[in-house]
């Protein structure tokens, strides 16, 4: 029996059949790589939107962002079922370039959230020194003057 599954592995399909898995595999992590690396550029984007105002081109780059992170669970989904059925793990430097990118897109979204967080609270605090003068008329108020019935009669 041994011999047997041994000559199987042996055999040039079956050999071809390995490499083509293992180059399936290398491709899934390559993108993986290339979606961190789109998520990072997004979240540039992200910041740049936030910091000059324009709100449309940051809702934009957030349905980007999510679309991209969309795409990249499910590579990563098919990547550890993979890793996890083959026992096959990552090269060090493969898993390095990874952690790498996945630091840097932790900063970059921490940045976008604190840069957020202070972009609403000045909005509060413009709100909040809005002054309207006390004998002023809210628009949902009734006008004061003039009669609100026309007669018409003759």
């Amino acid at each position: 029996m041994l011999d047997k599954s041994r000559a199987e592995r042996d055999r040039p399909d079956h050999k071809a059949r390995a490499a083509r898995t293992v180059s399936a595999f290398a491709v899934y992590r390559q993108q993986v790589r290339d979606h961190l690396d789109r998520y990072l550029r997004i979240l540039e984007r992200q910041h740049q939107a936030i910091q000059t105002d324009d709100m449309d081109t940051l809702e934009f780059y957030l349905r980007e962002g999510r679309e991209t992170l969309a795409e990249l669970q499910a590579v990563q989904a098919v990547v550890y079922a993979r890793e996890k059925d083959s026992g096959d793990e990552e090269l060090p430097q493969e898993r390095e370039a990874v952690q790498s990118l996945m630091e840097r897109v932790r900063r970059q979204h921490r940045a976008n959230r604190d840069l957020l967080v202070q972009h609403r609270d000045a909005l509060g605090e413009r709100i909040s020194d809005i002054r309207v003068p006390a004998q002023a008329r809210s628009v949902f108020q009734p006008a004061t003057h003039g009669g609100n019935m026309i007669d018409m009669s003759m």
